[in-house]
């Protein structure tokens, strides 16, 4: 999680402002609902469980956090002193894996979680000194994770054996999102340098830069339209492309802000895309969605100043769920 500065107000191809406290009365899409999770974690990445609940990582608190979808909590100790849990992807086991960033001292090592339904925990320790950051399940029946200090993209299996594979690059590339892309590949984004990679499941890198000035490719996911969507901060604007490497930019503003953060993406019930999206200057926190055409709306959360995070559908076919980290918050937005 990432803070900037202030922005330009937005000036979006469609606005659809909604602040509407849980109960009132509202159109179907857009309406929002808040719960507050009963710890003192900040809630960073979500992800639709086997189990039919929705599971949040918290960064700063030893635990992974369980809502179900009425809205009740369950908050899981990970029996460990580095207090971090950075994303949480659903495994092909049944089980939640997620991230465990290093952050007690630079030459440590990161290390790769599992949690089951039922609460059992298990790490799995990357070799070296990592710092993991995002996770997805691939293609391949394993998990996929970005390692920013190694400049790595790391795989592991189900078992927990490790493999990482560097990043070929400029100094400084960060690697940072992943998604398992519509073509049996892993794509992330180097939000330092710029660029959208490619990595096949054998461990071929390939890259396309991003033509859209010093915009940060963040949060990334493979679309309903057979191309992969990824956000920009600082430009502020969603990005597509094809696996062919063809990019496209839709601005969320005119002129597009440089202190927007834009820090989640996935696909929708409704076969849109839906973000995060927050806005320093006008100091308010949106959730967007953008049609496979370029139609965008947003609709802003009740609690100001929120800072949503990572957004997921959670299977249904009328909600996307996300976490708000300033607000401490696990939202819901109907979908249509």
């Amino acid at each position: 999680m990432r803070k900037k500065g202030a922005v330009i107000p937005l000036a979006c191809l469609v606005l659809m402002a909604s602040a509407l406290a849980p109960g009132s009365a509202a159109p179907t899409v857009g309406r929002i609902v808040e719960y507050s999770i009963p710890s003192p974690g900040v809630p960073e990445g979500i992800a639709a469980g086997s189990d039919g609940a929705m599971w949040f990582s918290e960064r700063y608190t030893d635990e992974v956090g369980r809502i179900s979808r009425r809205g009740k909590f369950k908050i899981y100790s990970l029996h460990s002193i580095t207090n971090m849990s950075a994303d949480i992807t659903a495994g092909p086991d049944g089980a939640l894996w997620f991230t465990f960033p290093n952050n007690t001292s630079p030459f440590d090592s990161g290390k790769i979680g599992r949690i089951t339904t039922g609460g059992d925990v298990t790490f799995f320790q990357i070799p070296g000194t990592t710092d993991p950051e995002a996770i997805t399940a691939g293609p391949d029946g394993n998990l996929w994770f970005t390692d920013n200090v190694a400049a790595a993209v790391g795989r592991v299996t189900t078992r927990g054996a490790i493999t990482e594979f560097p990043i070929p690059g400029p100094s400084g590339s960060y690697p940072y999102k992943i998604a398992a892309g519509p073509d049996g590949a892993l794509w992330f984004t180097d939000f330092n340098g710029g660029r959208i990679g490619r990595l096949t499941t054998t461990g071929k890198a390939s890259f396309f830069s991003v033509p859209f000035g010093d915009g940060r490719p963040d949060a990334i996911t493979a679309g309903p339209d057979g191309a992969v969507w990824f956000t920009l901060d600082d430009t502020g604007r969603i990005g597509r492309i094809t696996t062919d490497g063809t990019i496209r930019e839709y601005p969320l503003a005119q002129p597009p802000g440089d202190y927007v953060f834009l820090a989640g993406i996935a696909v929708g019930p409704d076969g849109a895309l839906w973000f995060t999206y927050e806005d320093y200057t006008s100091q308010t926190s949106n959730i967007g969605r953008i049609t496979t055409s370029g139609k965008v709306s947003l609709f802003l959360t009740p609690t100001v100043n929120s800072s949503p995070q990572g957004i997921t559908s959670d299977r249904s076919r009328s909600r996307m769920w996300f976490a708000e980290a300033a607000a401490r918050k696990i939202g819901r937005i109907s979908t249509g």
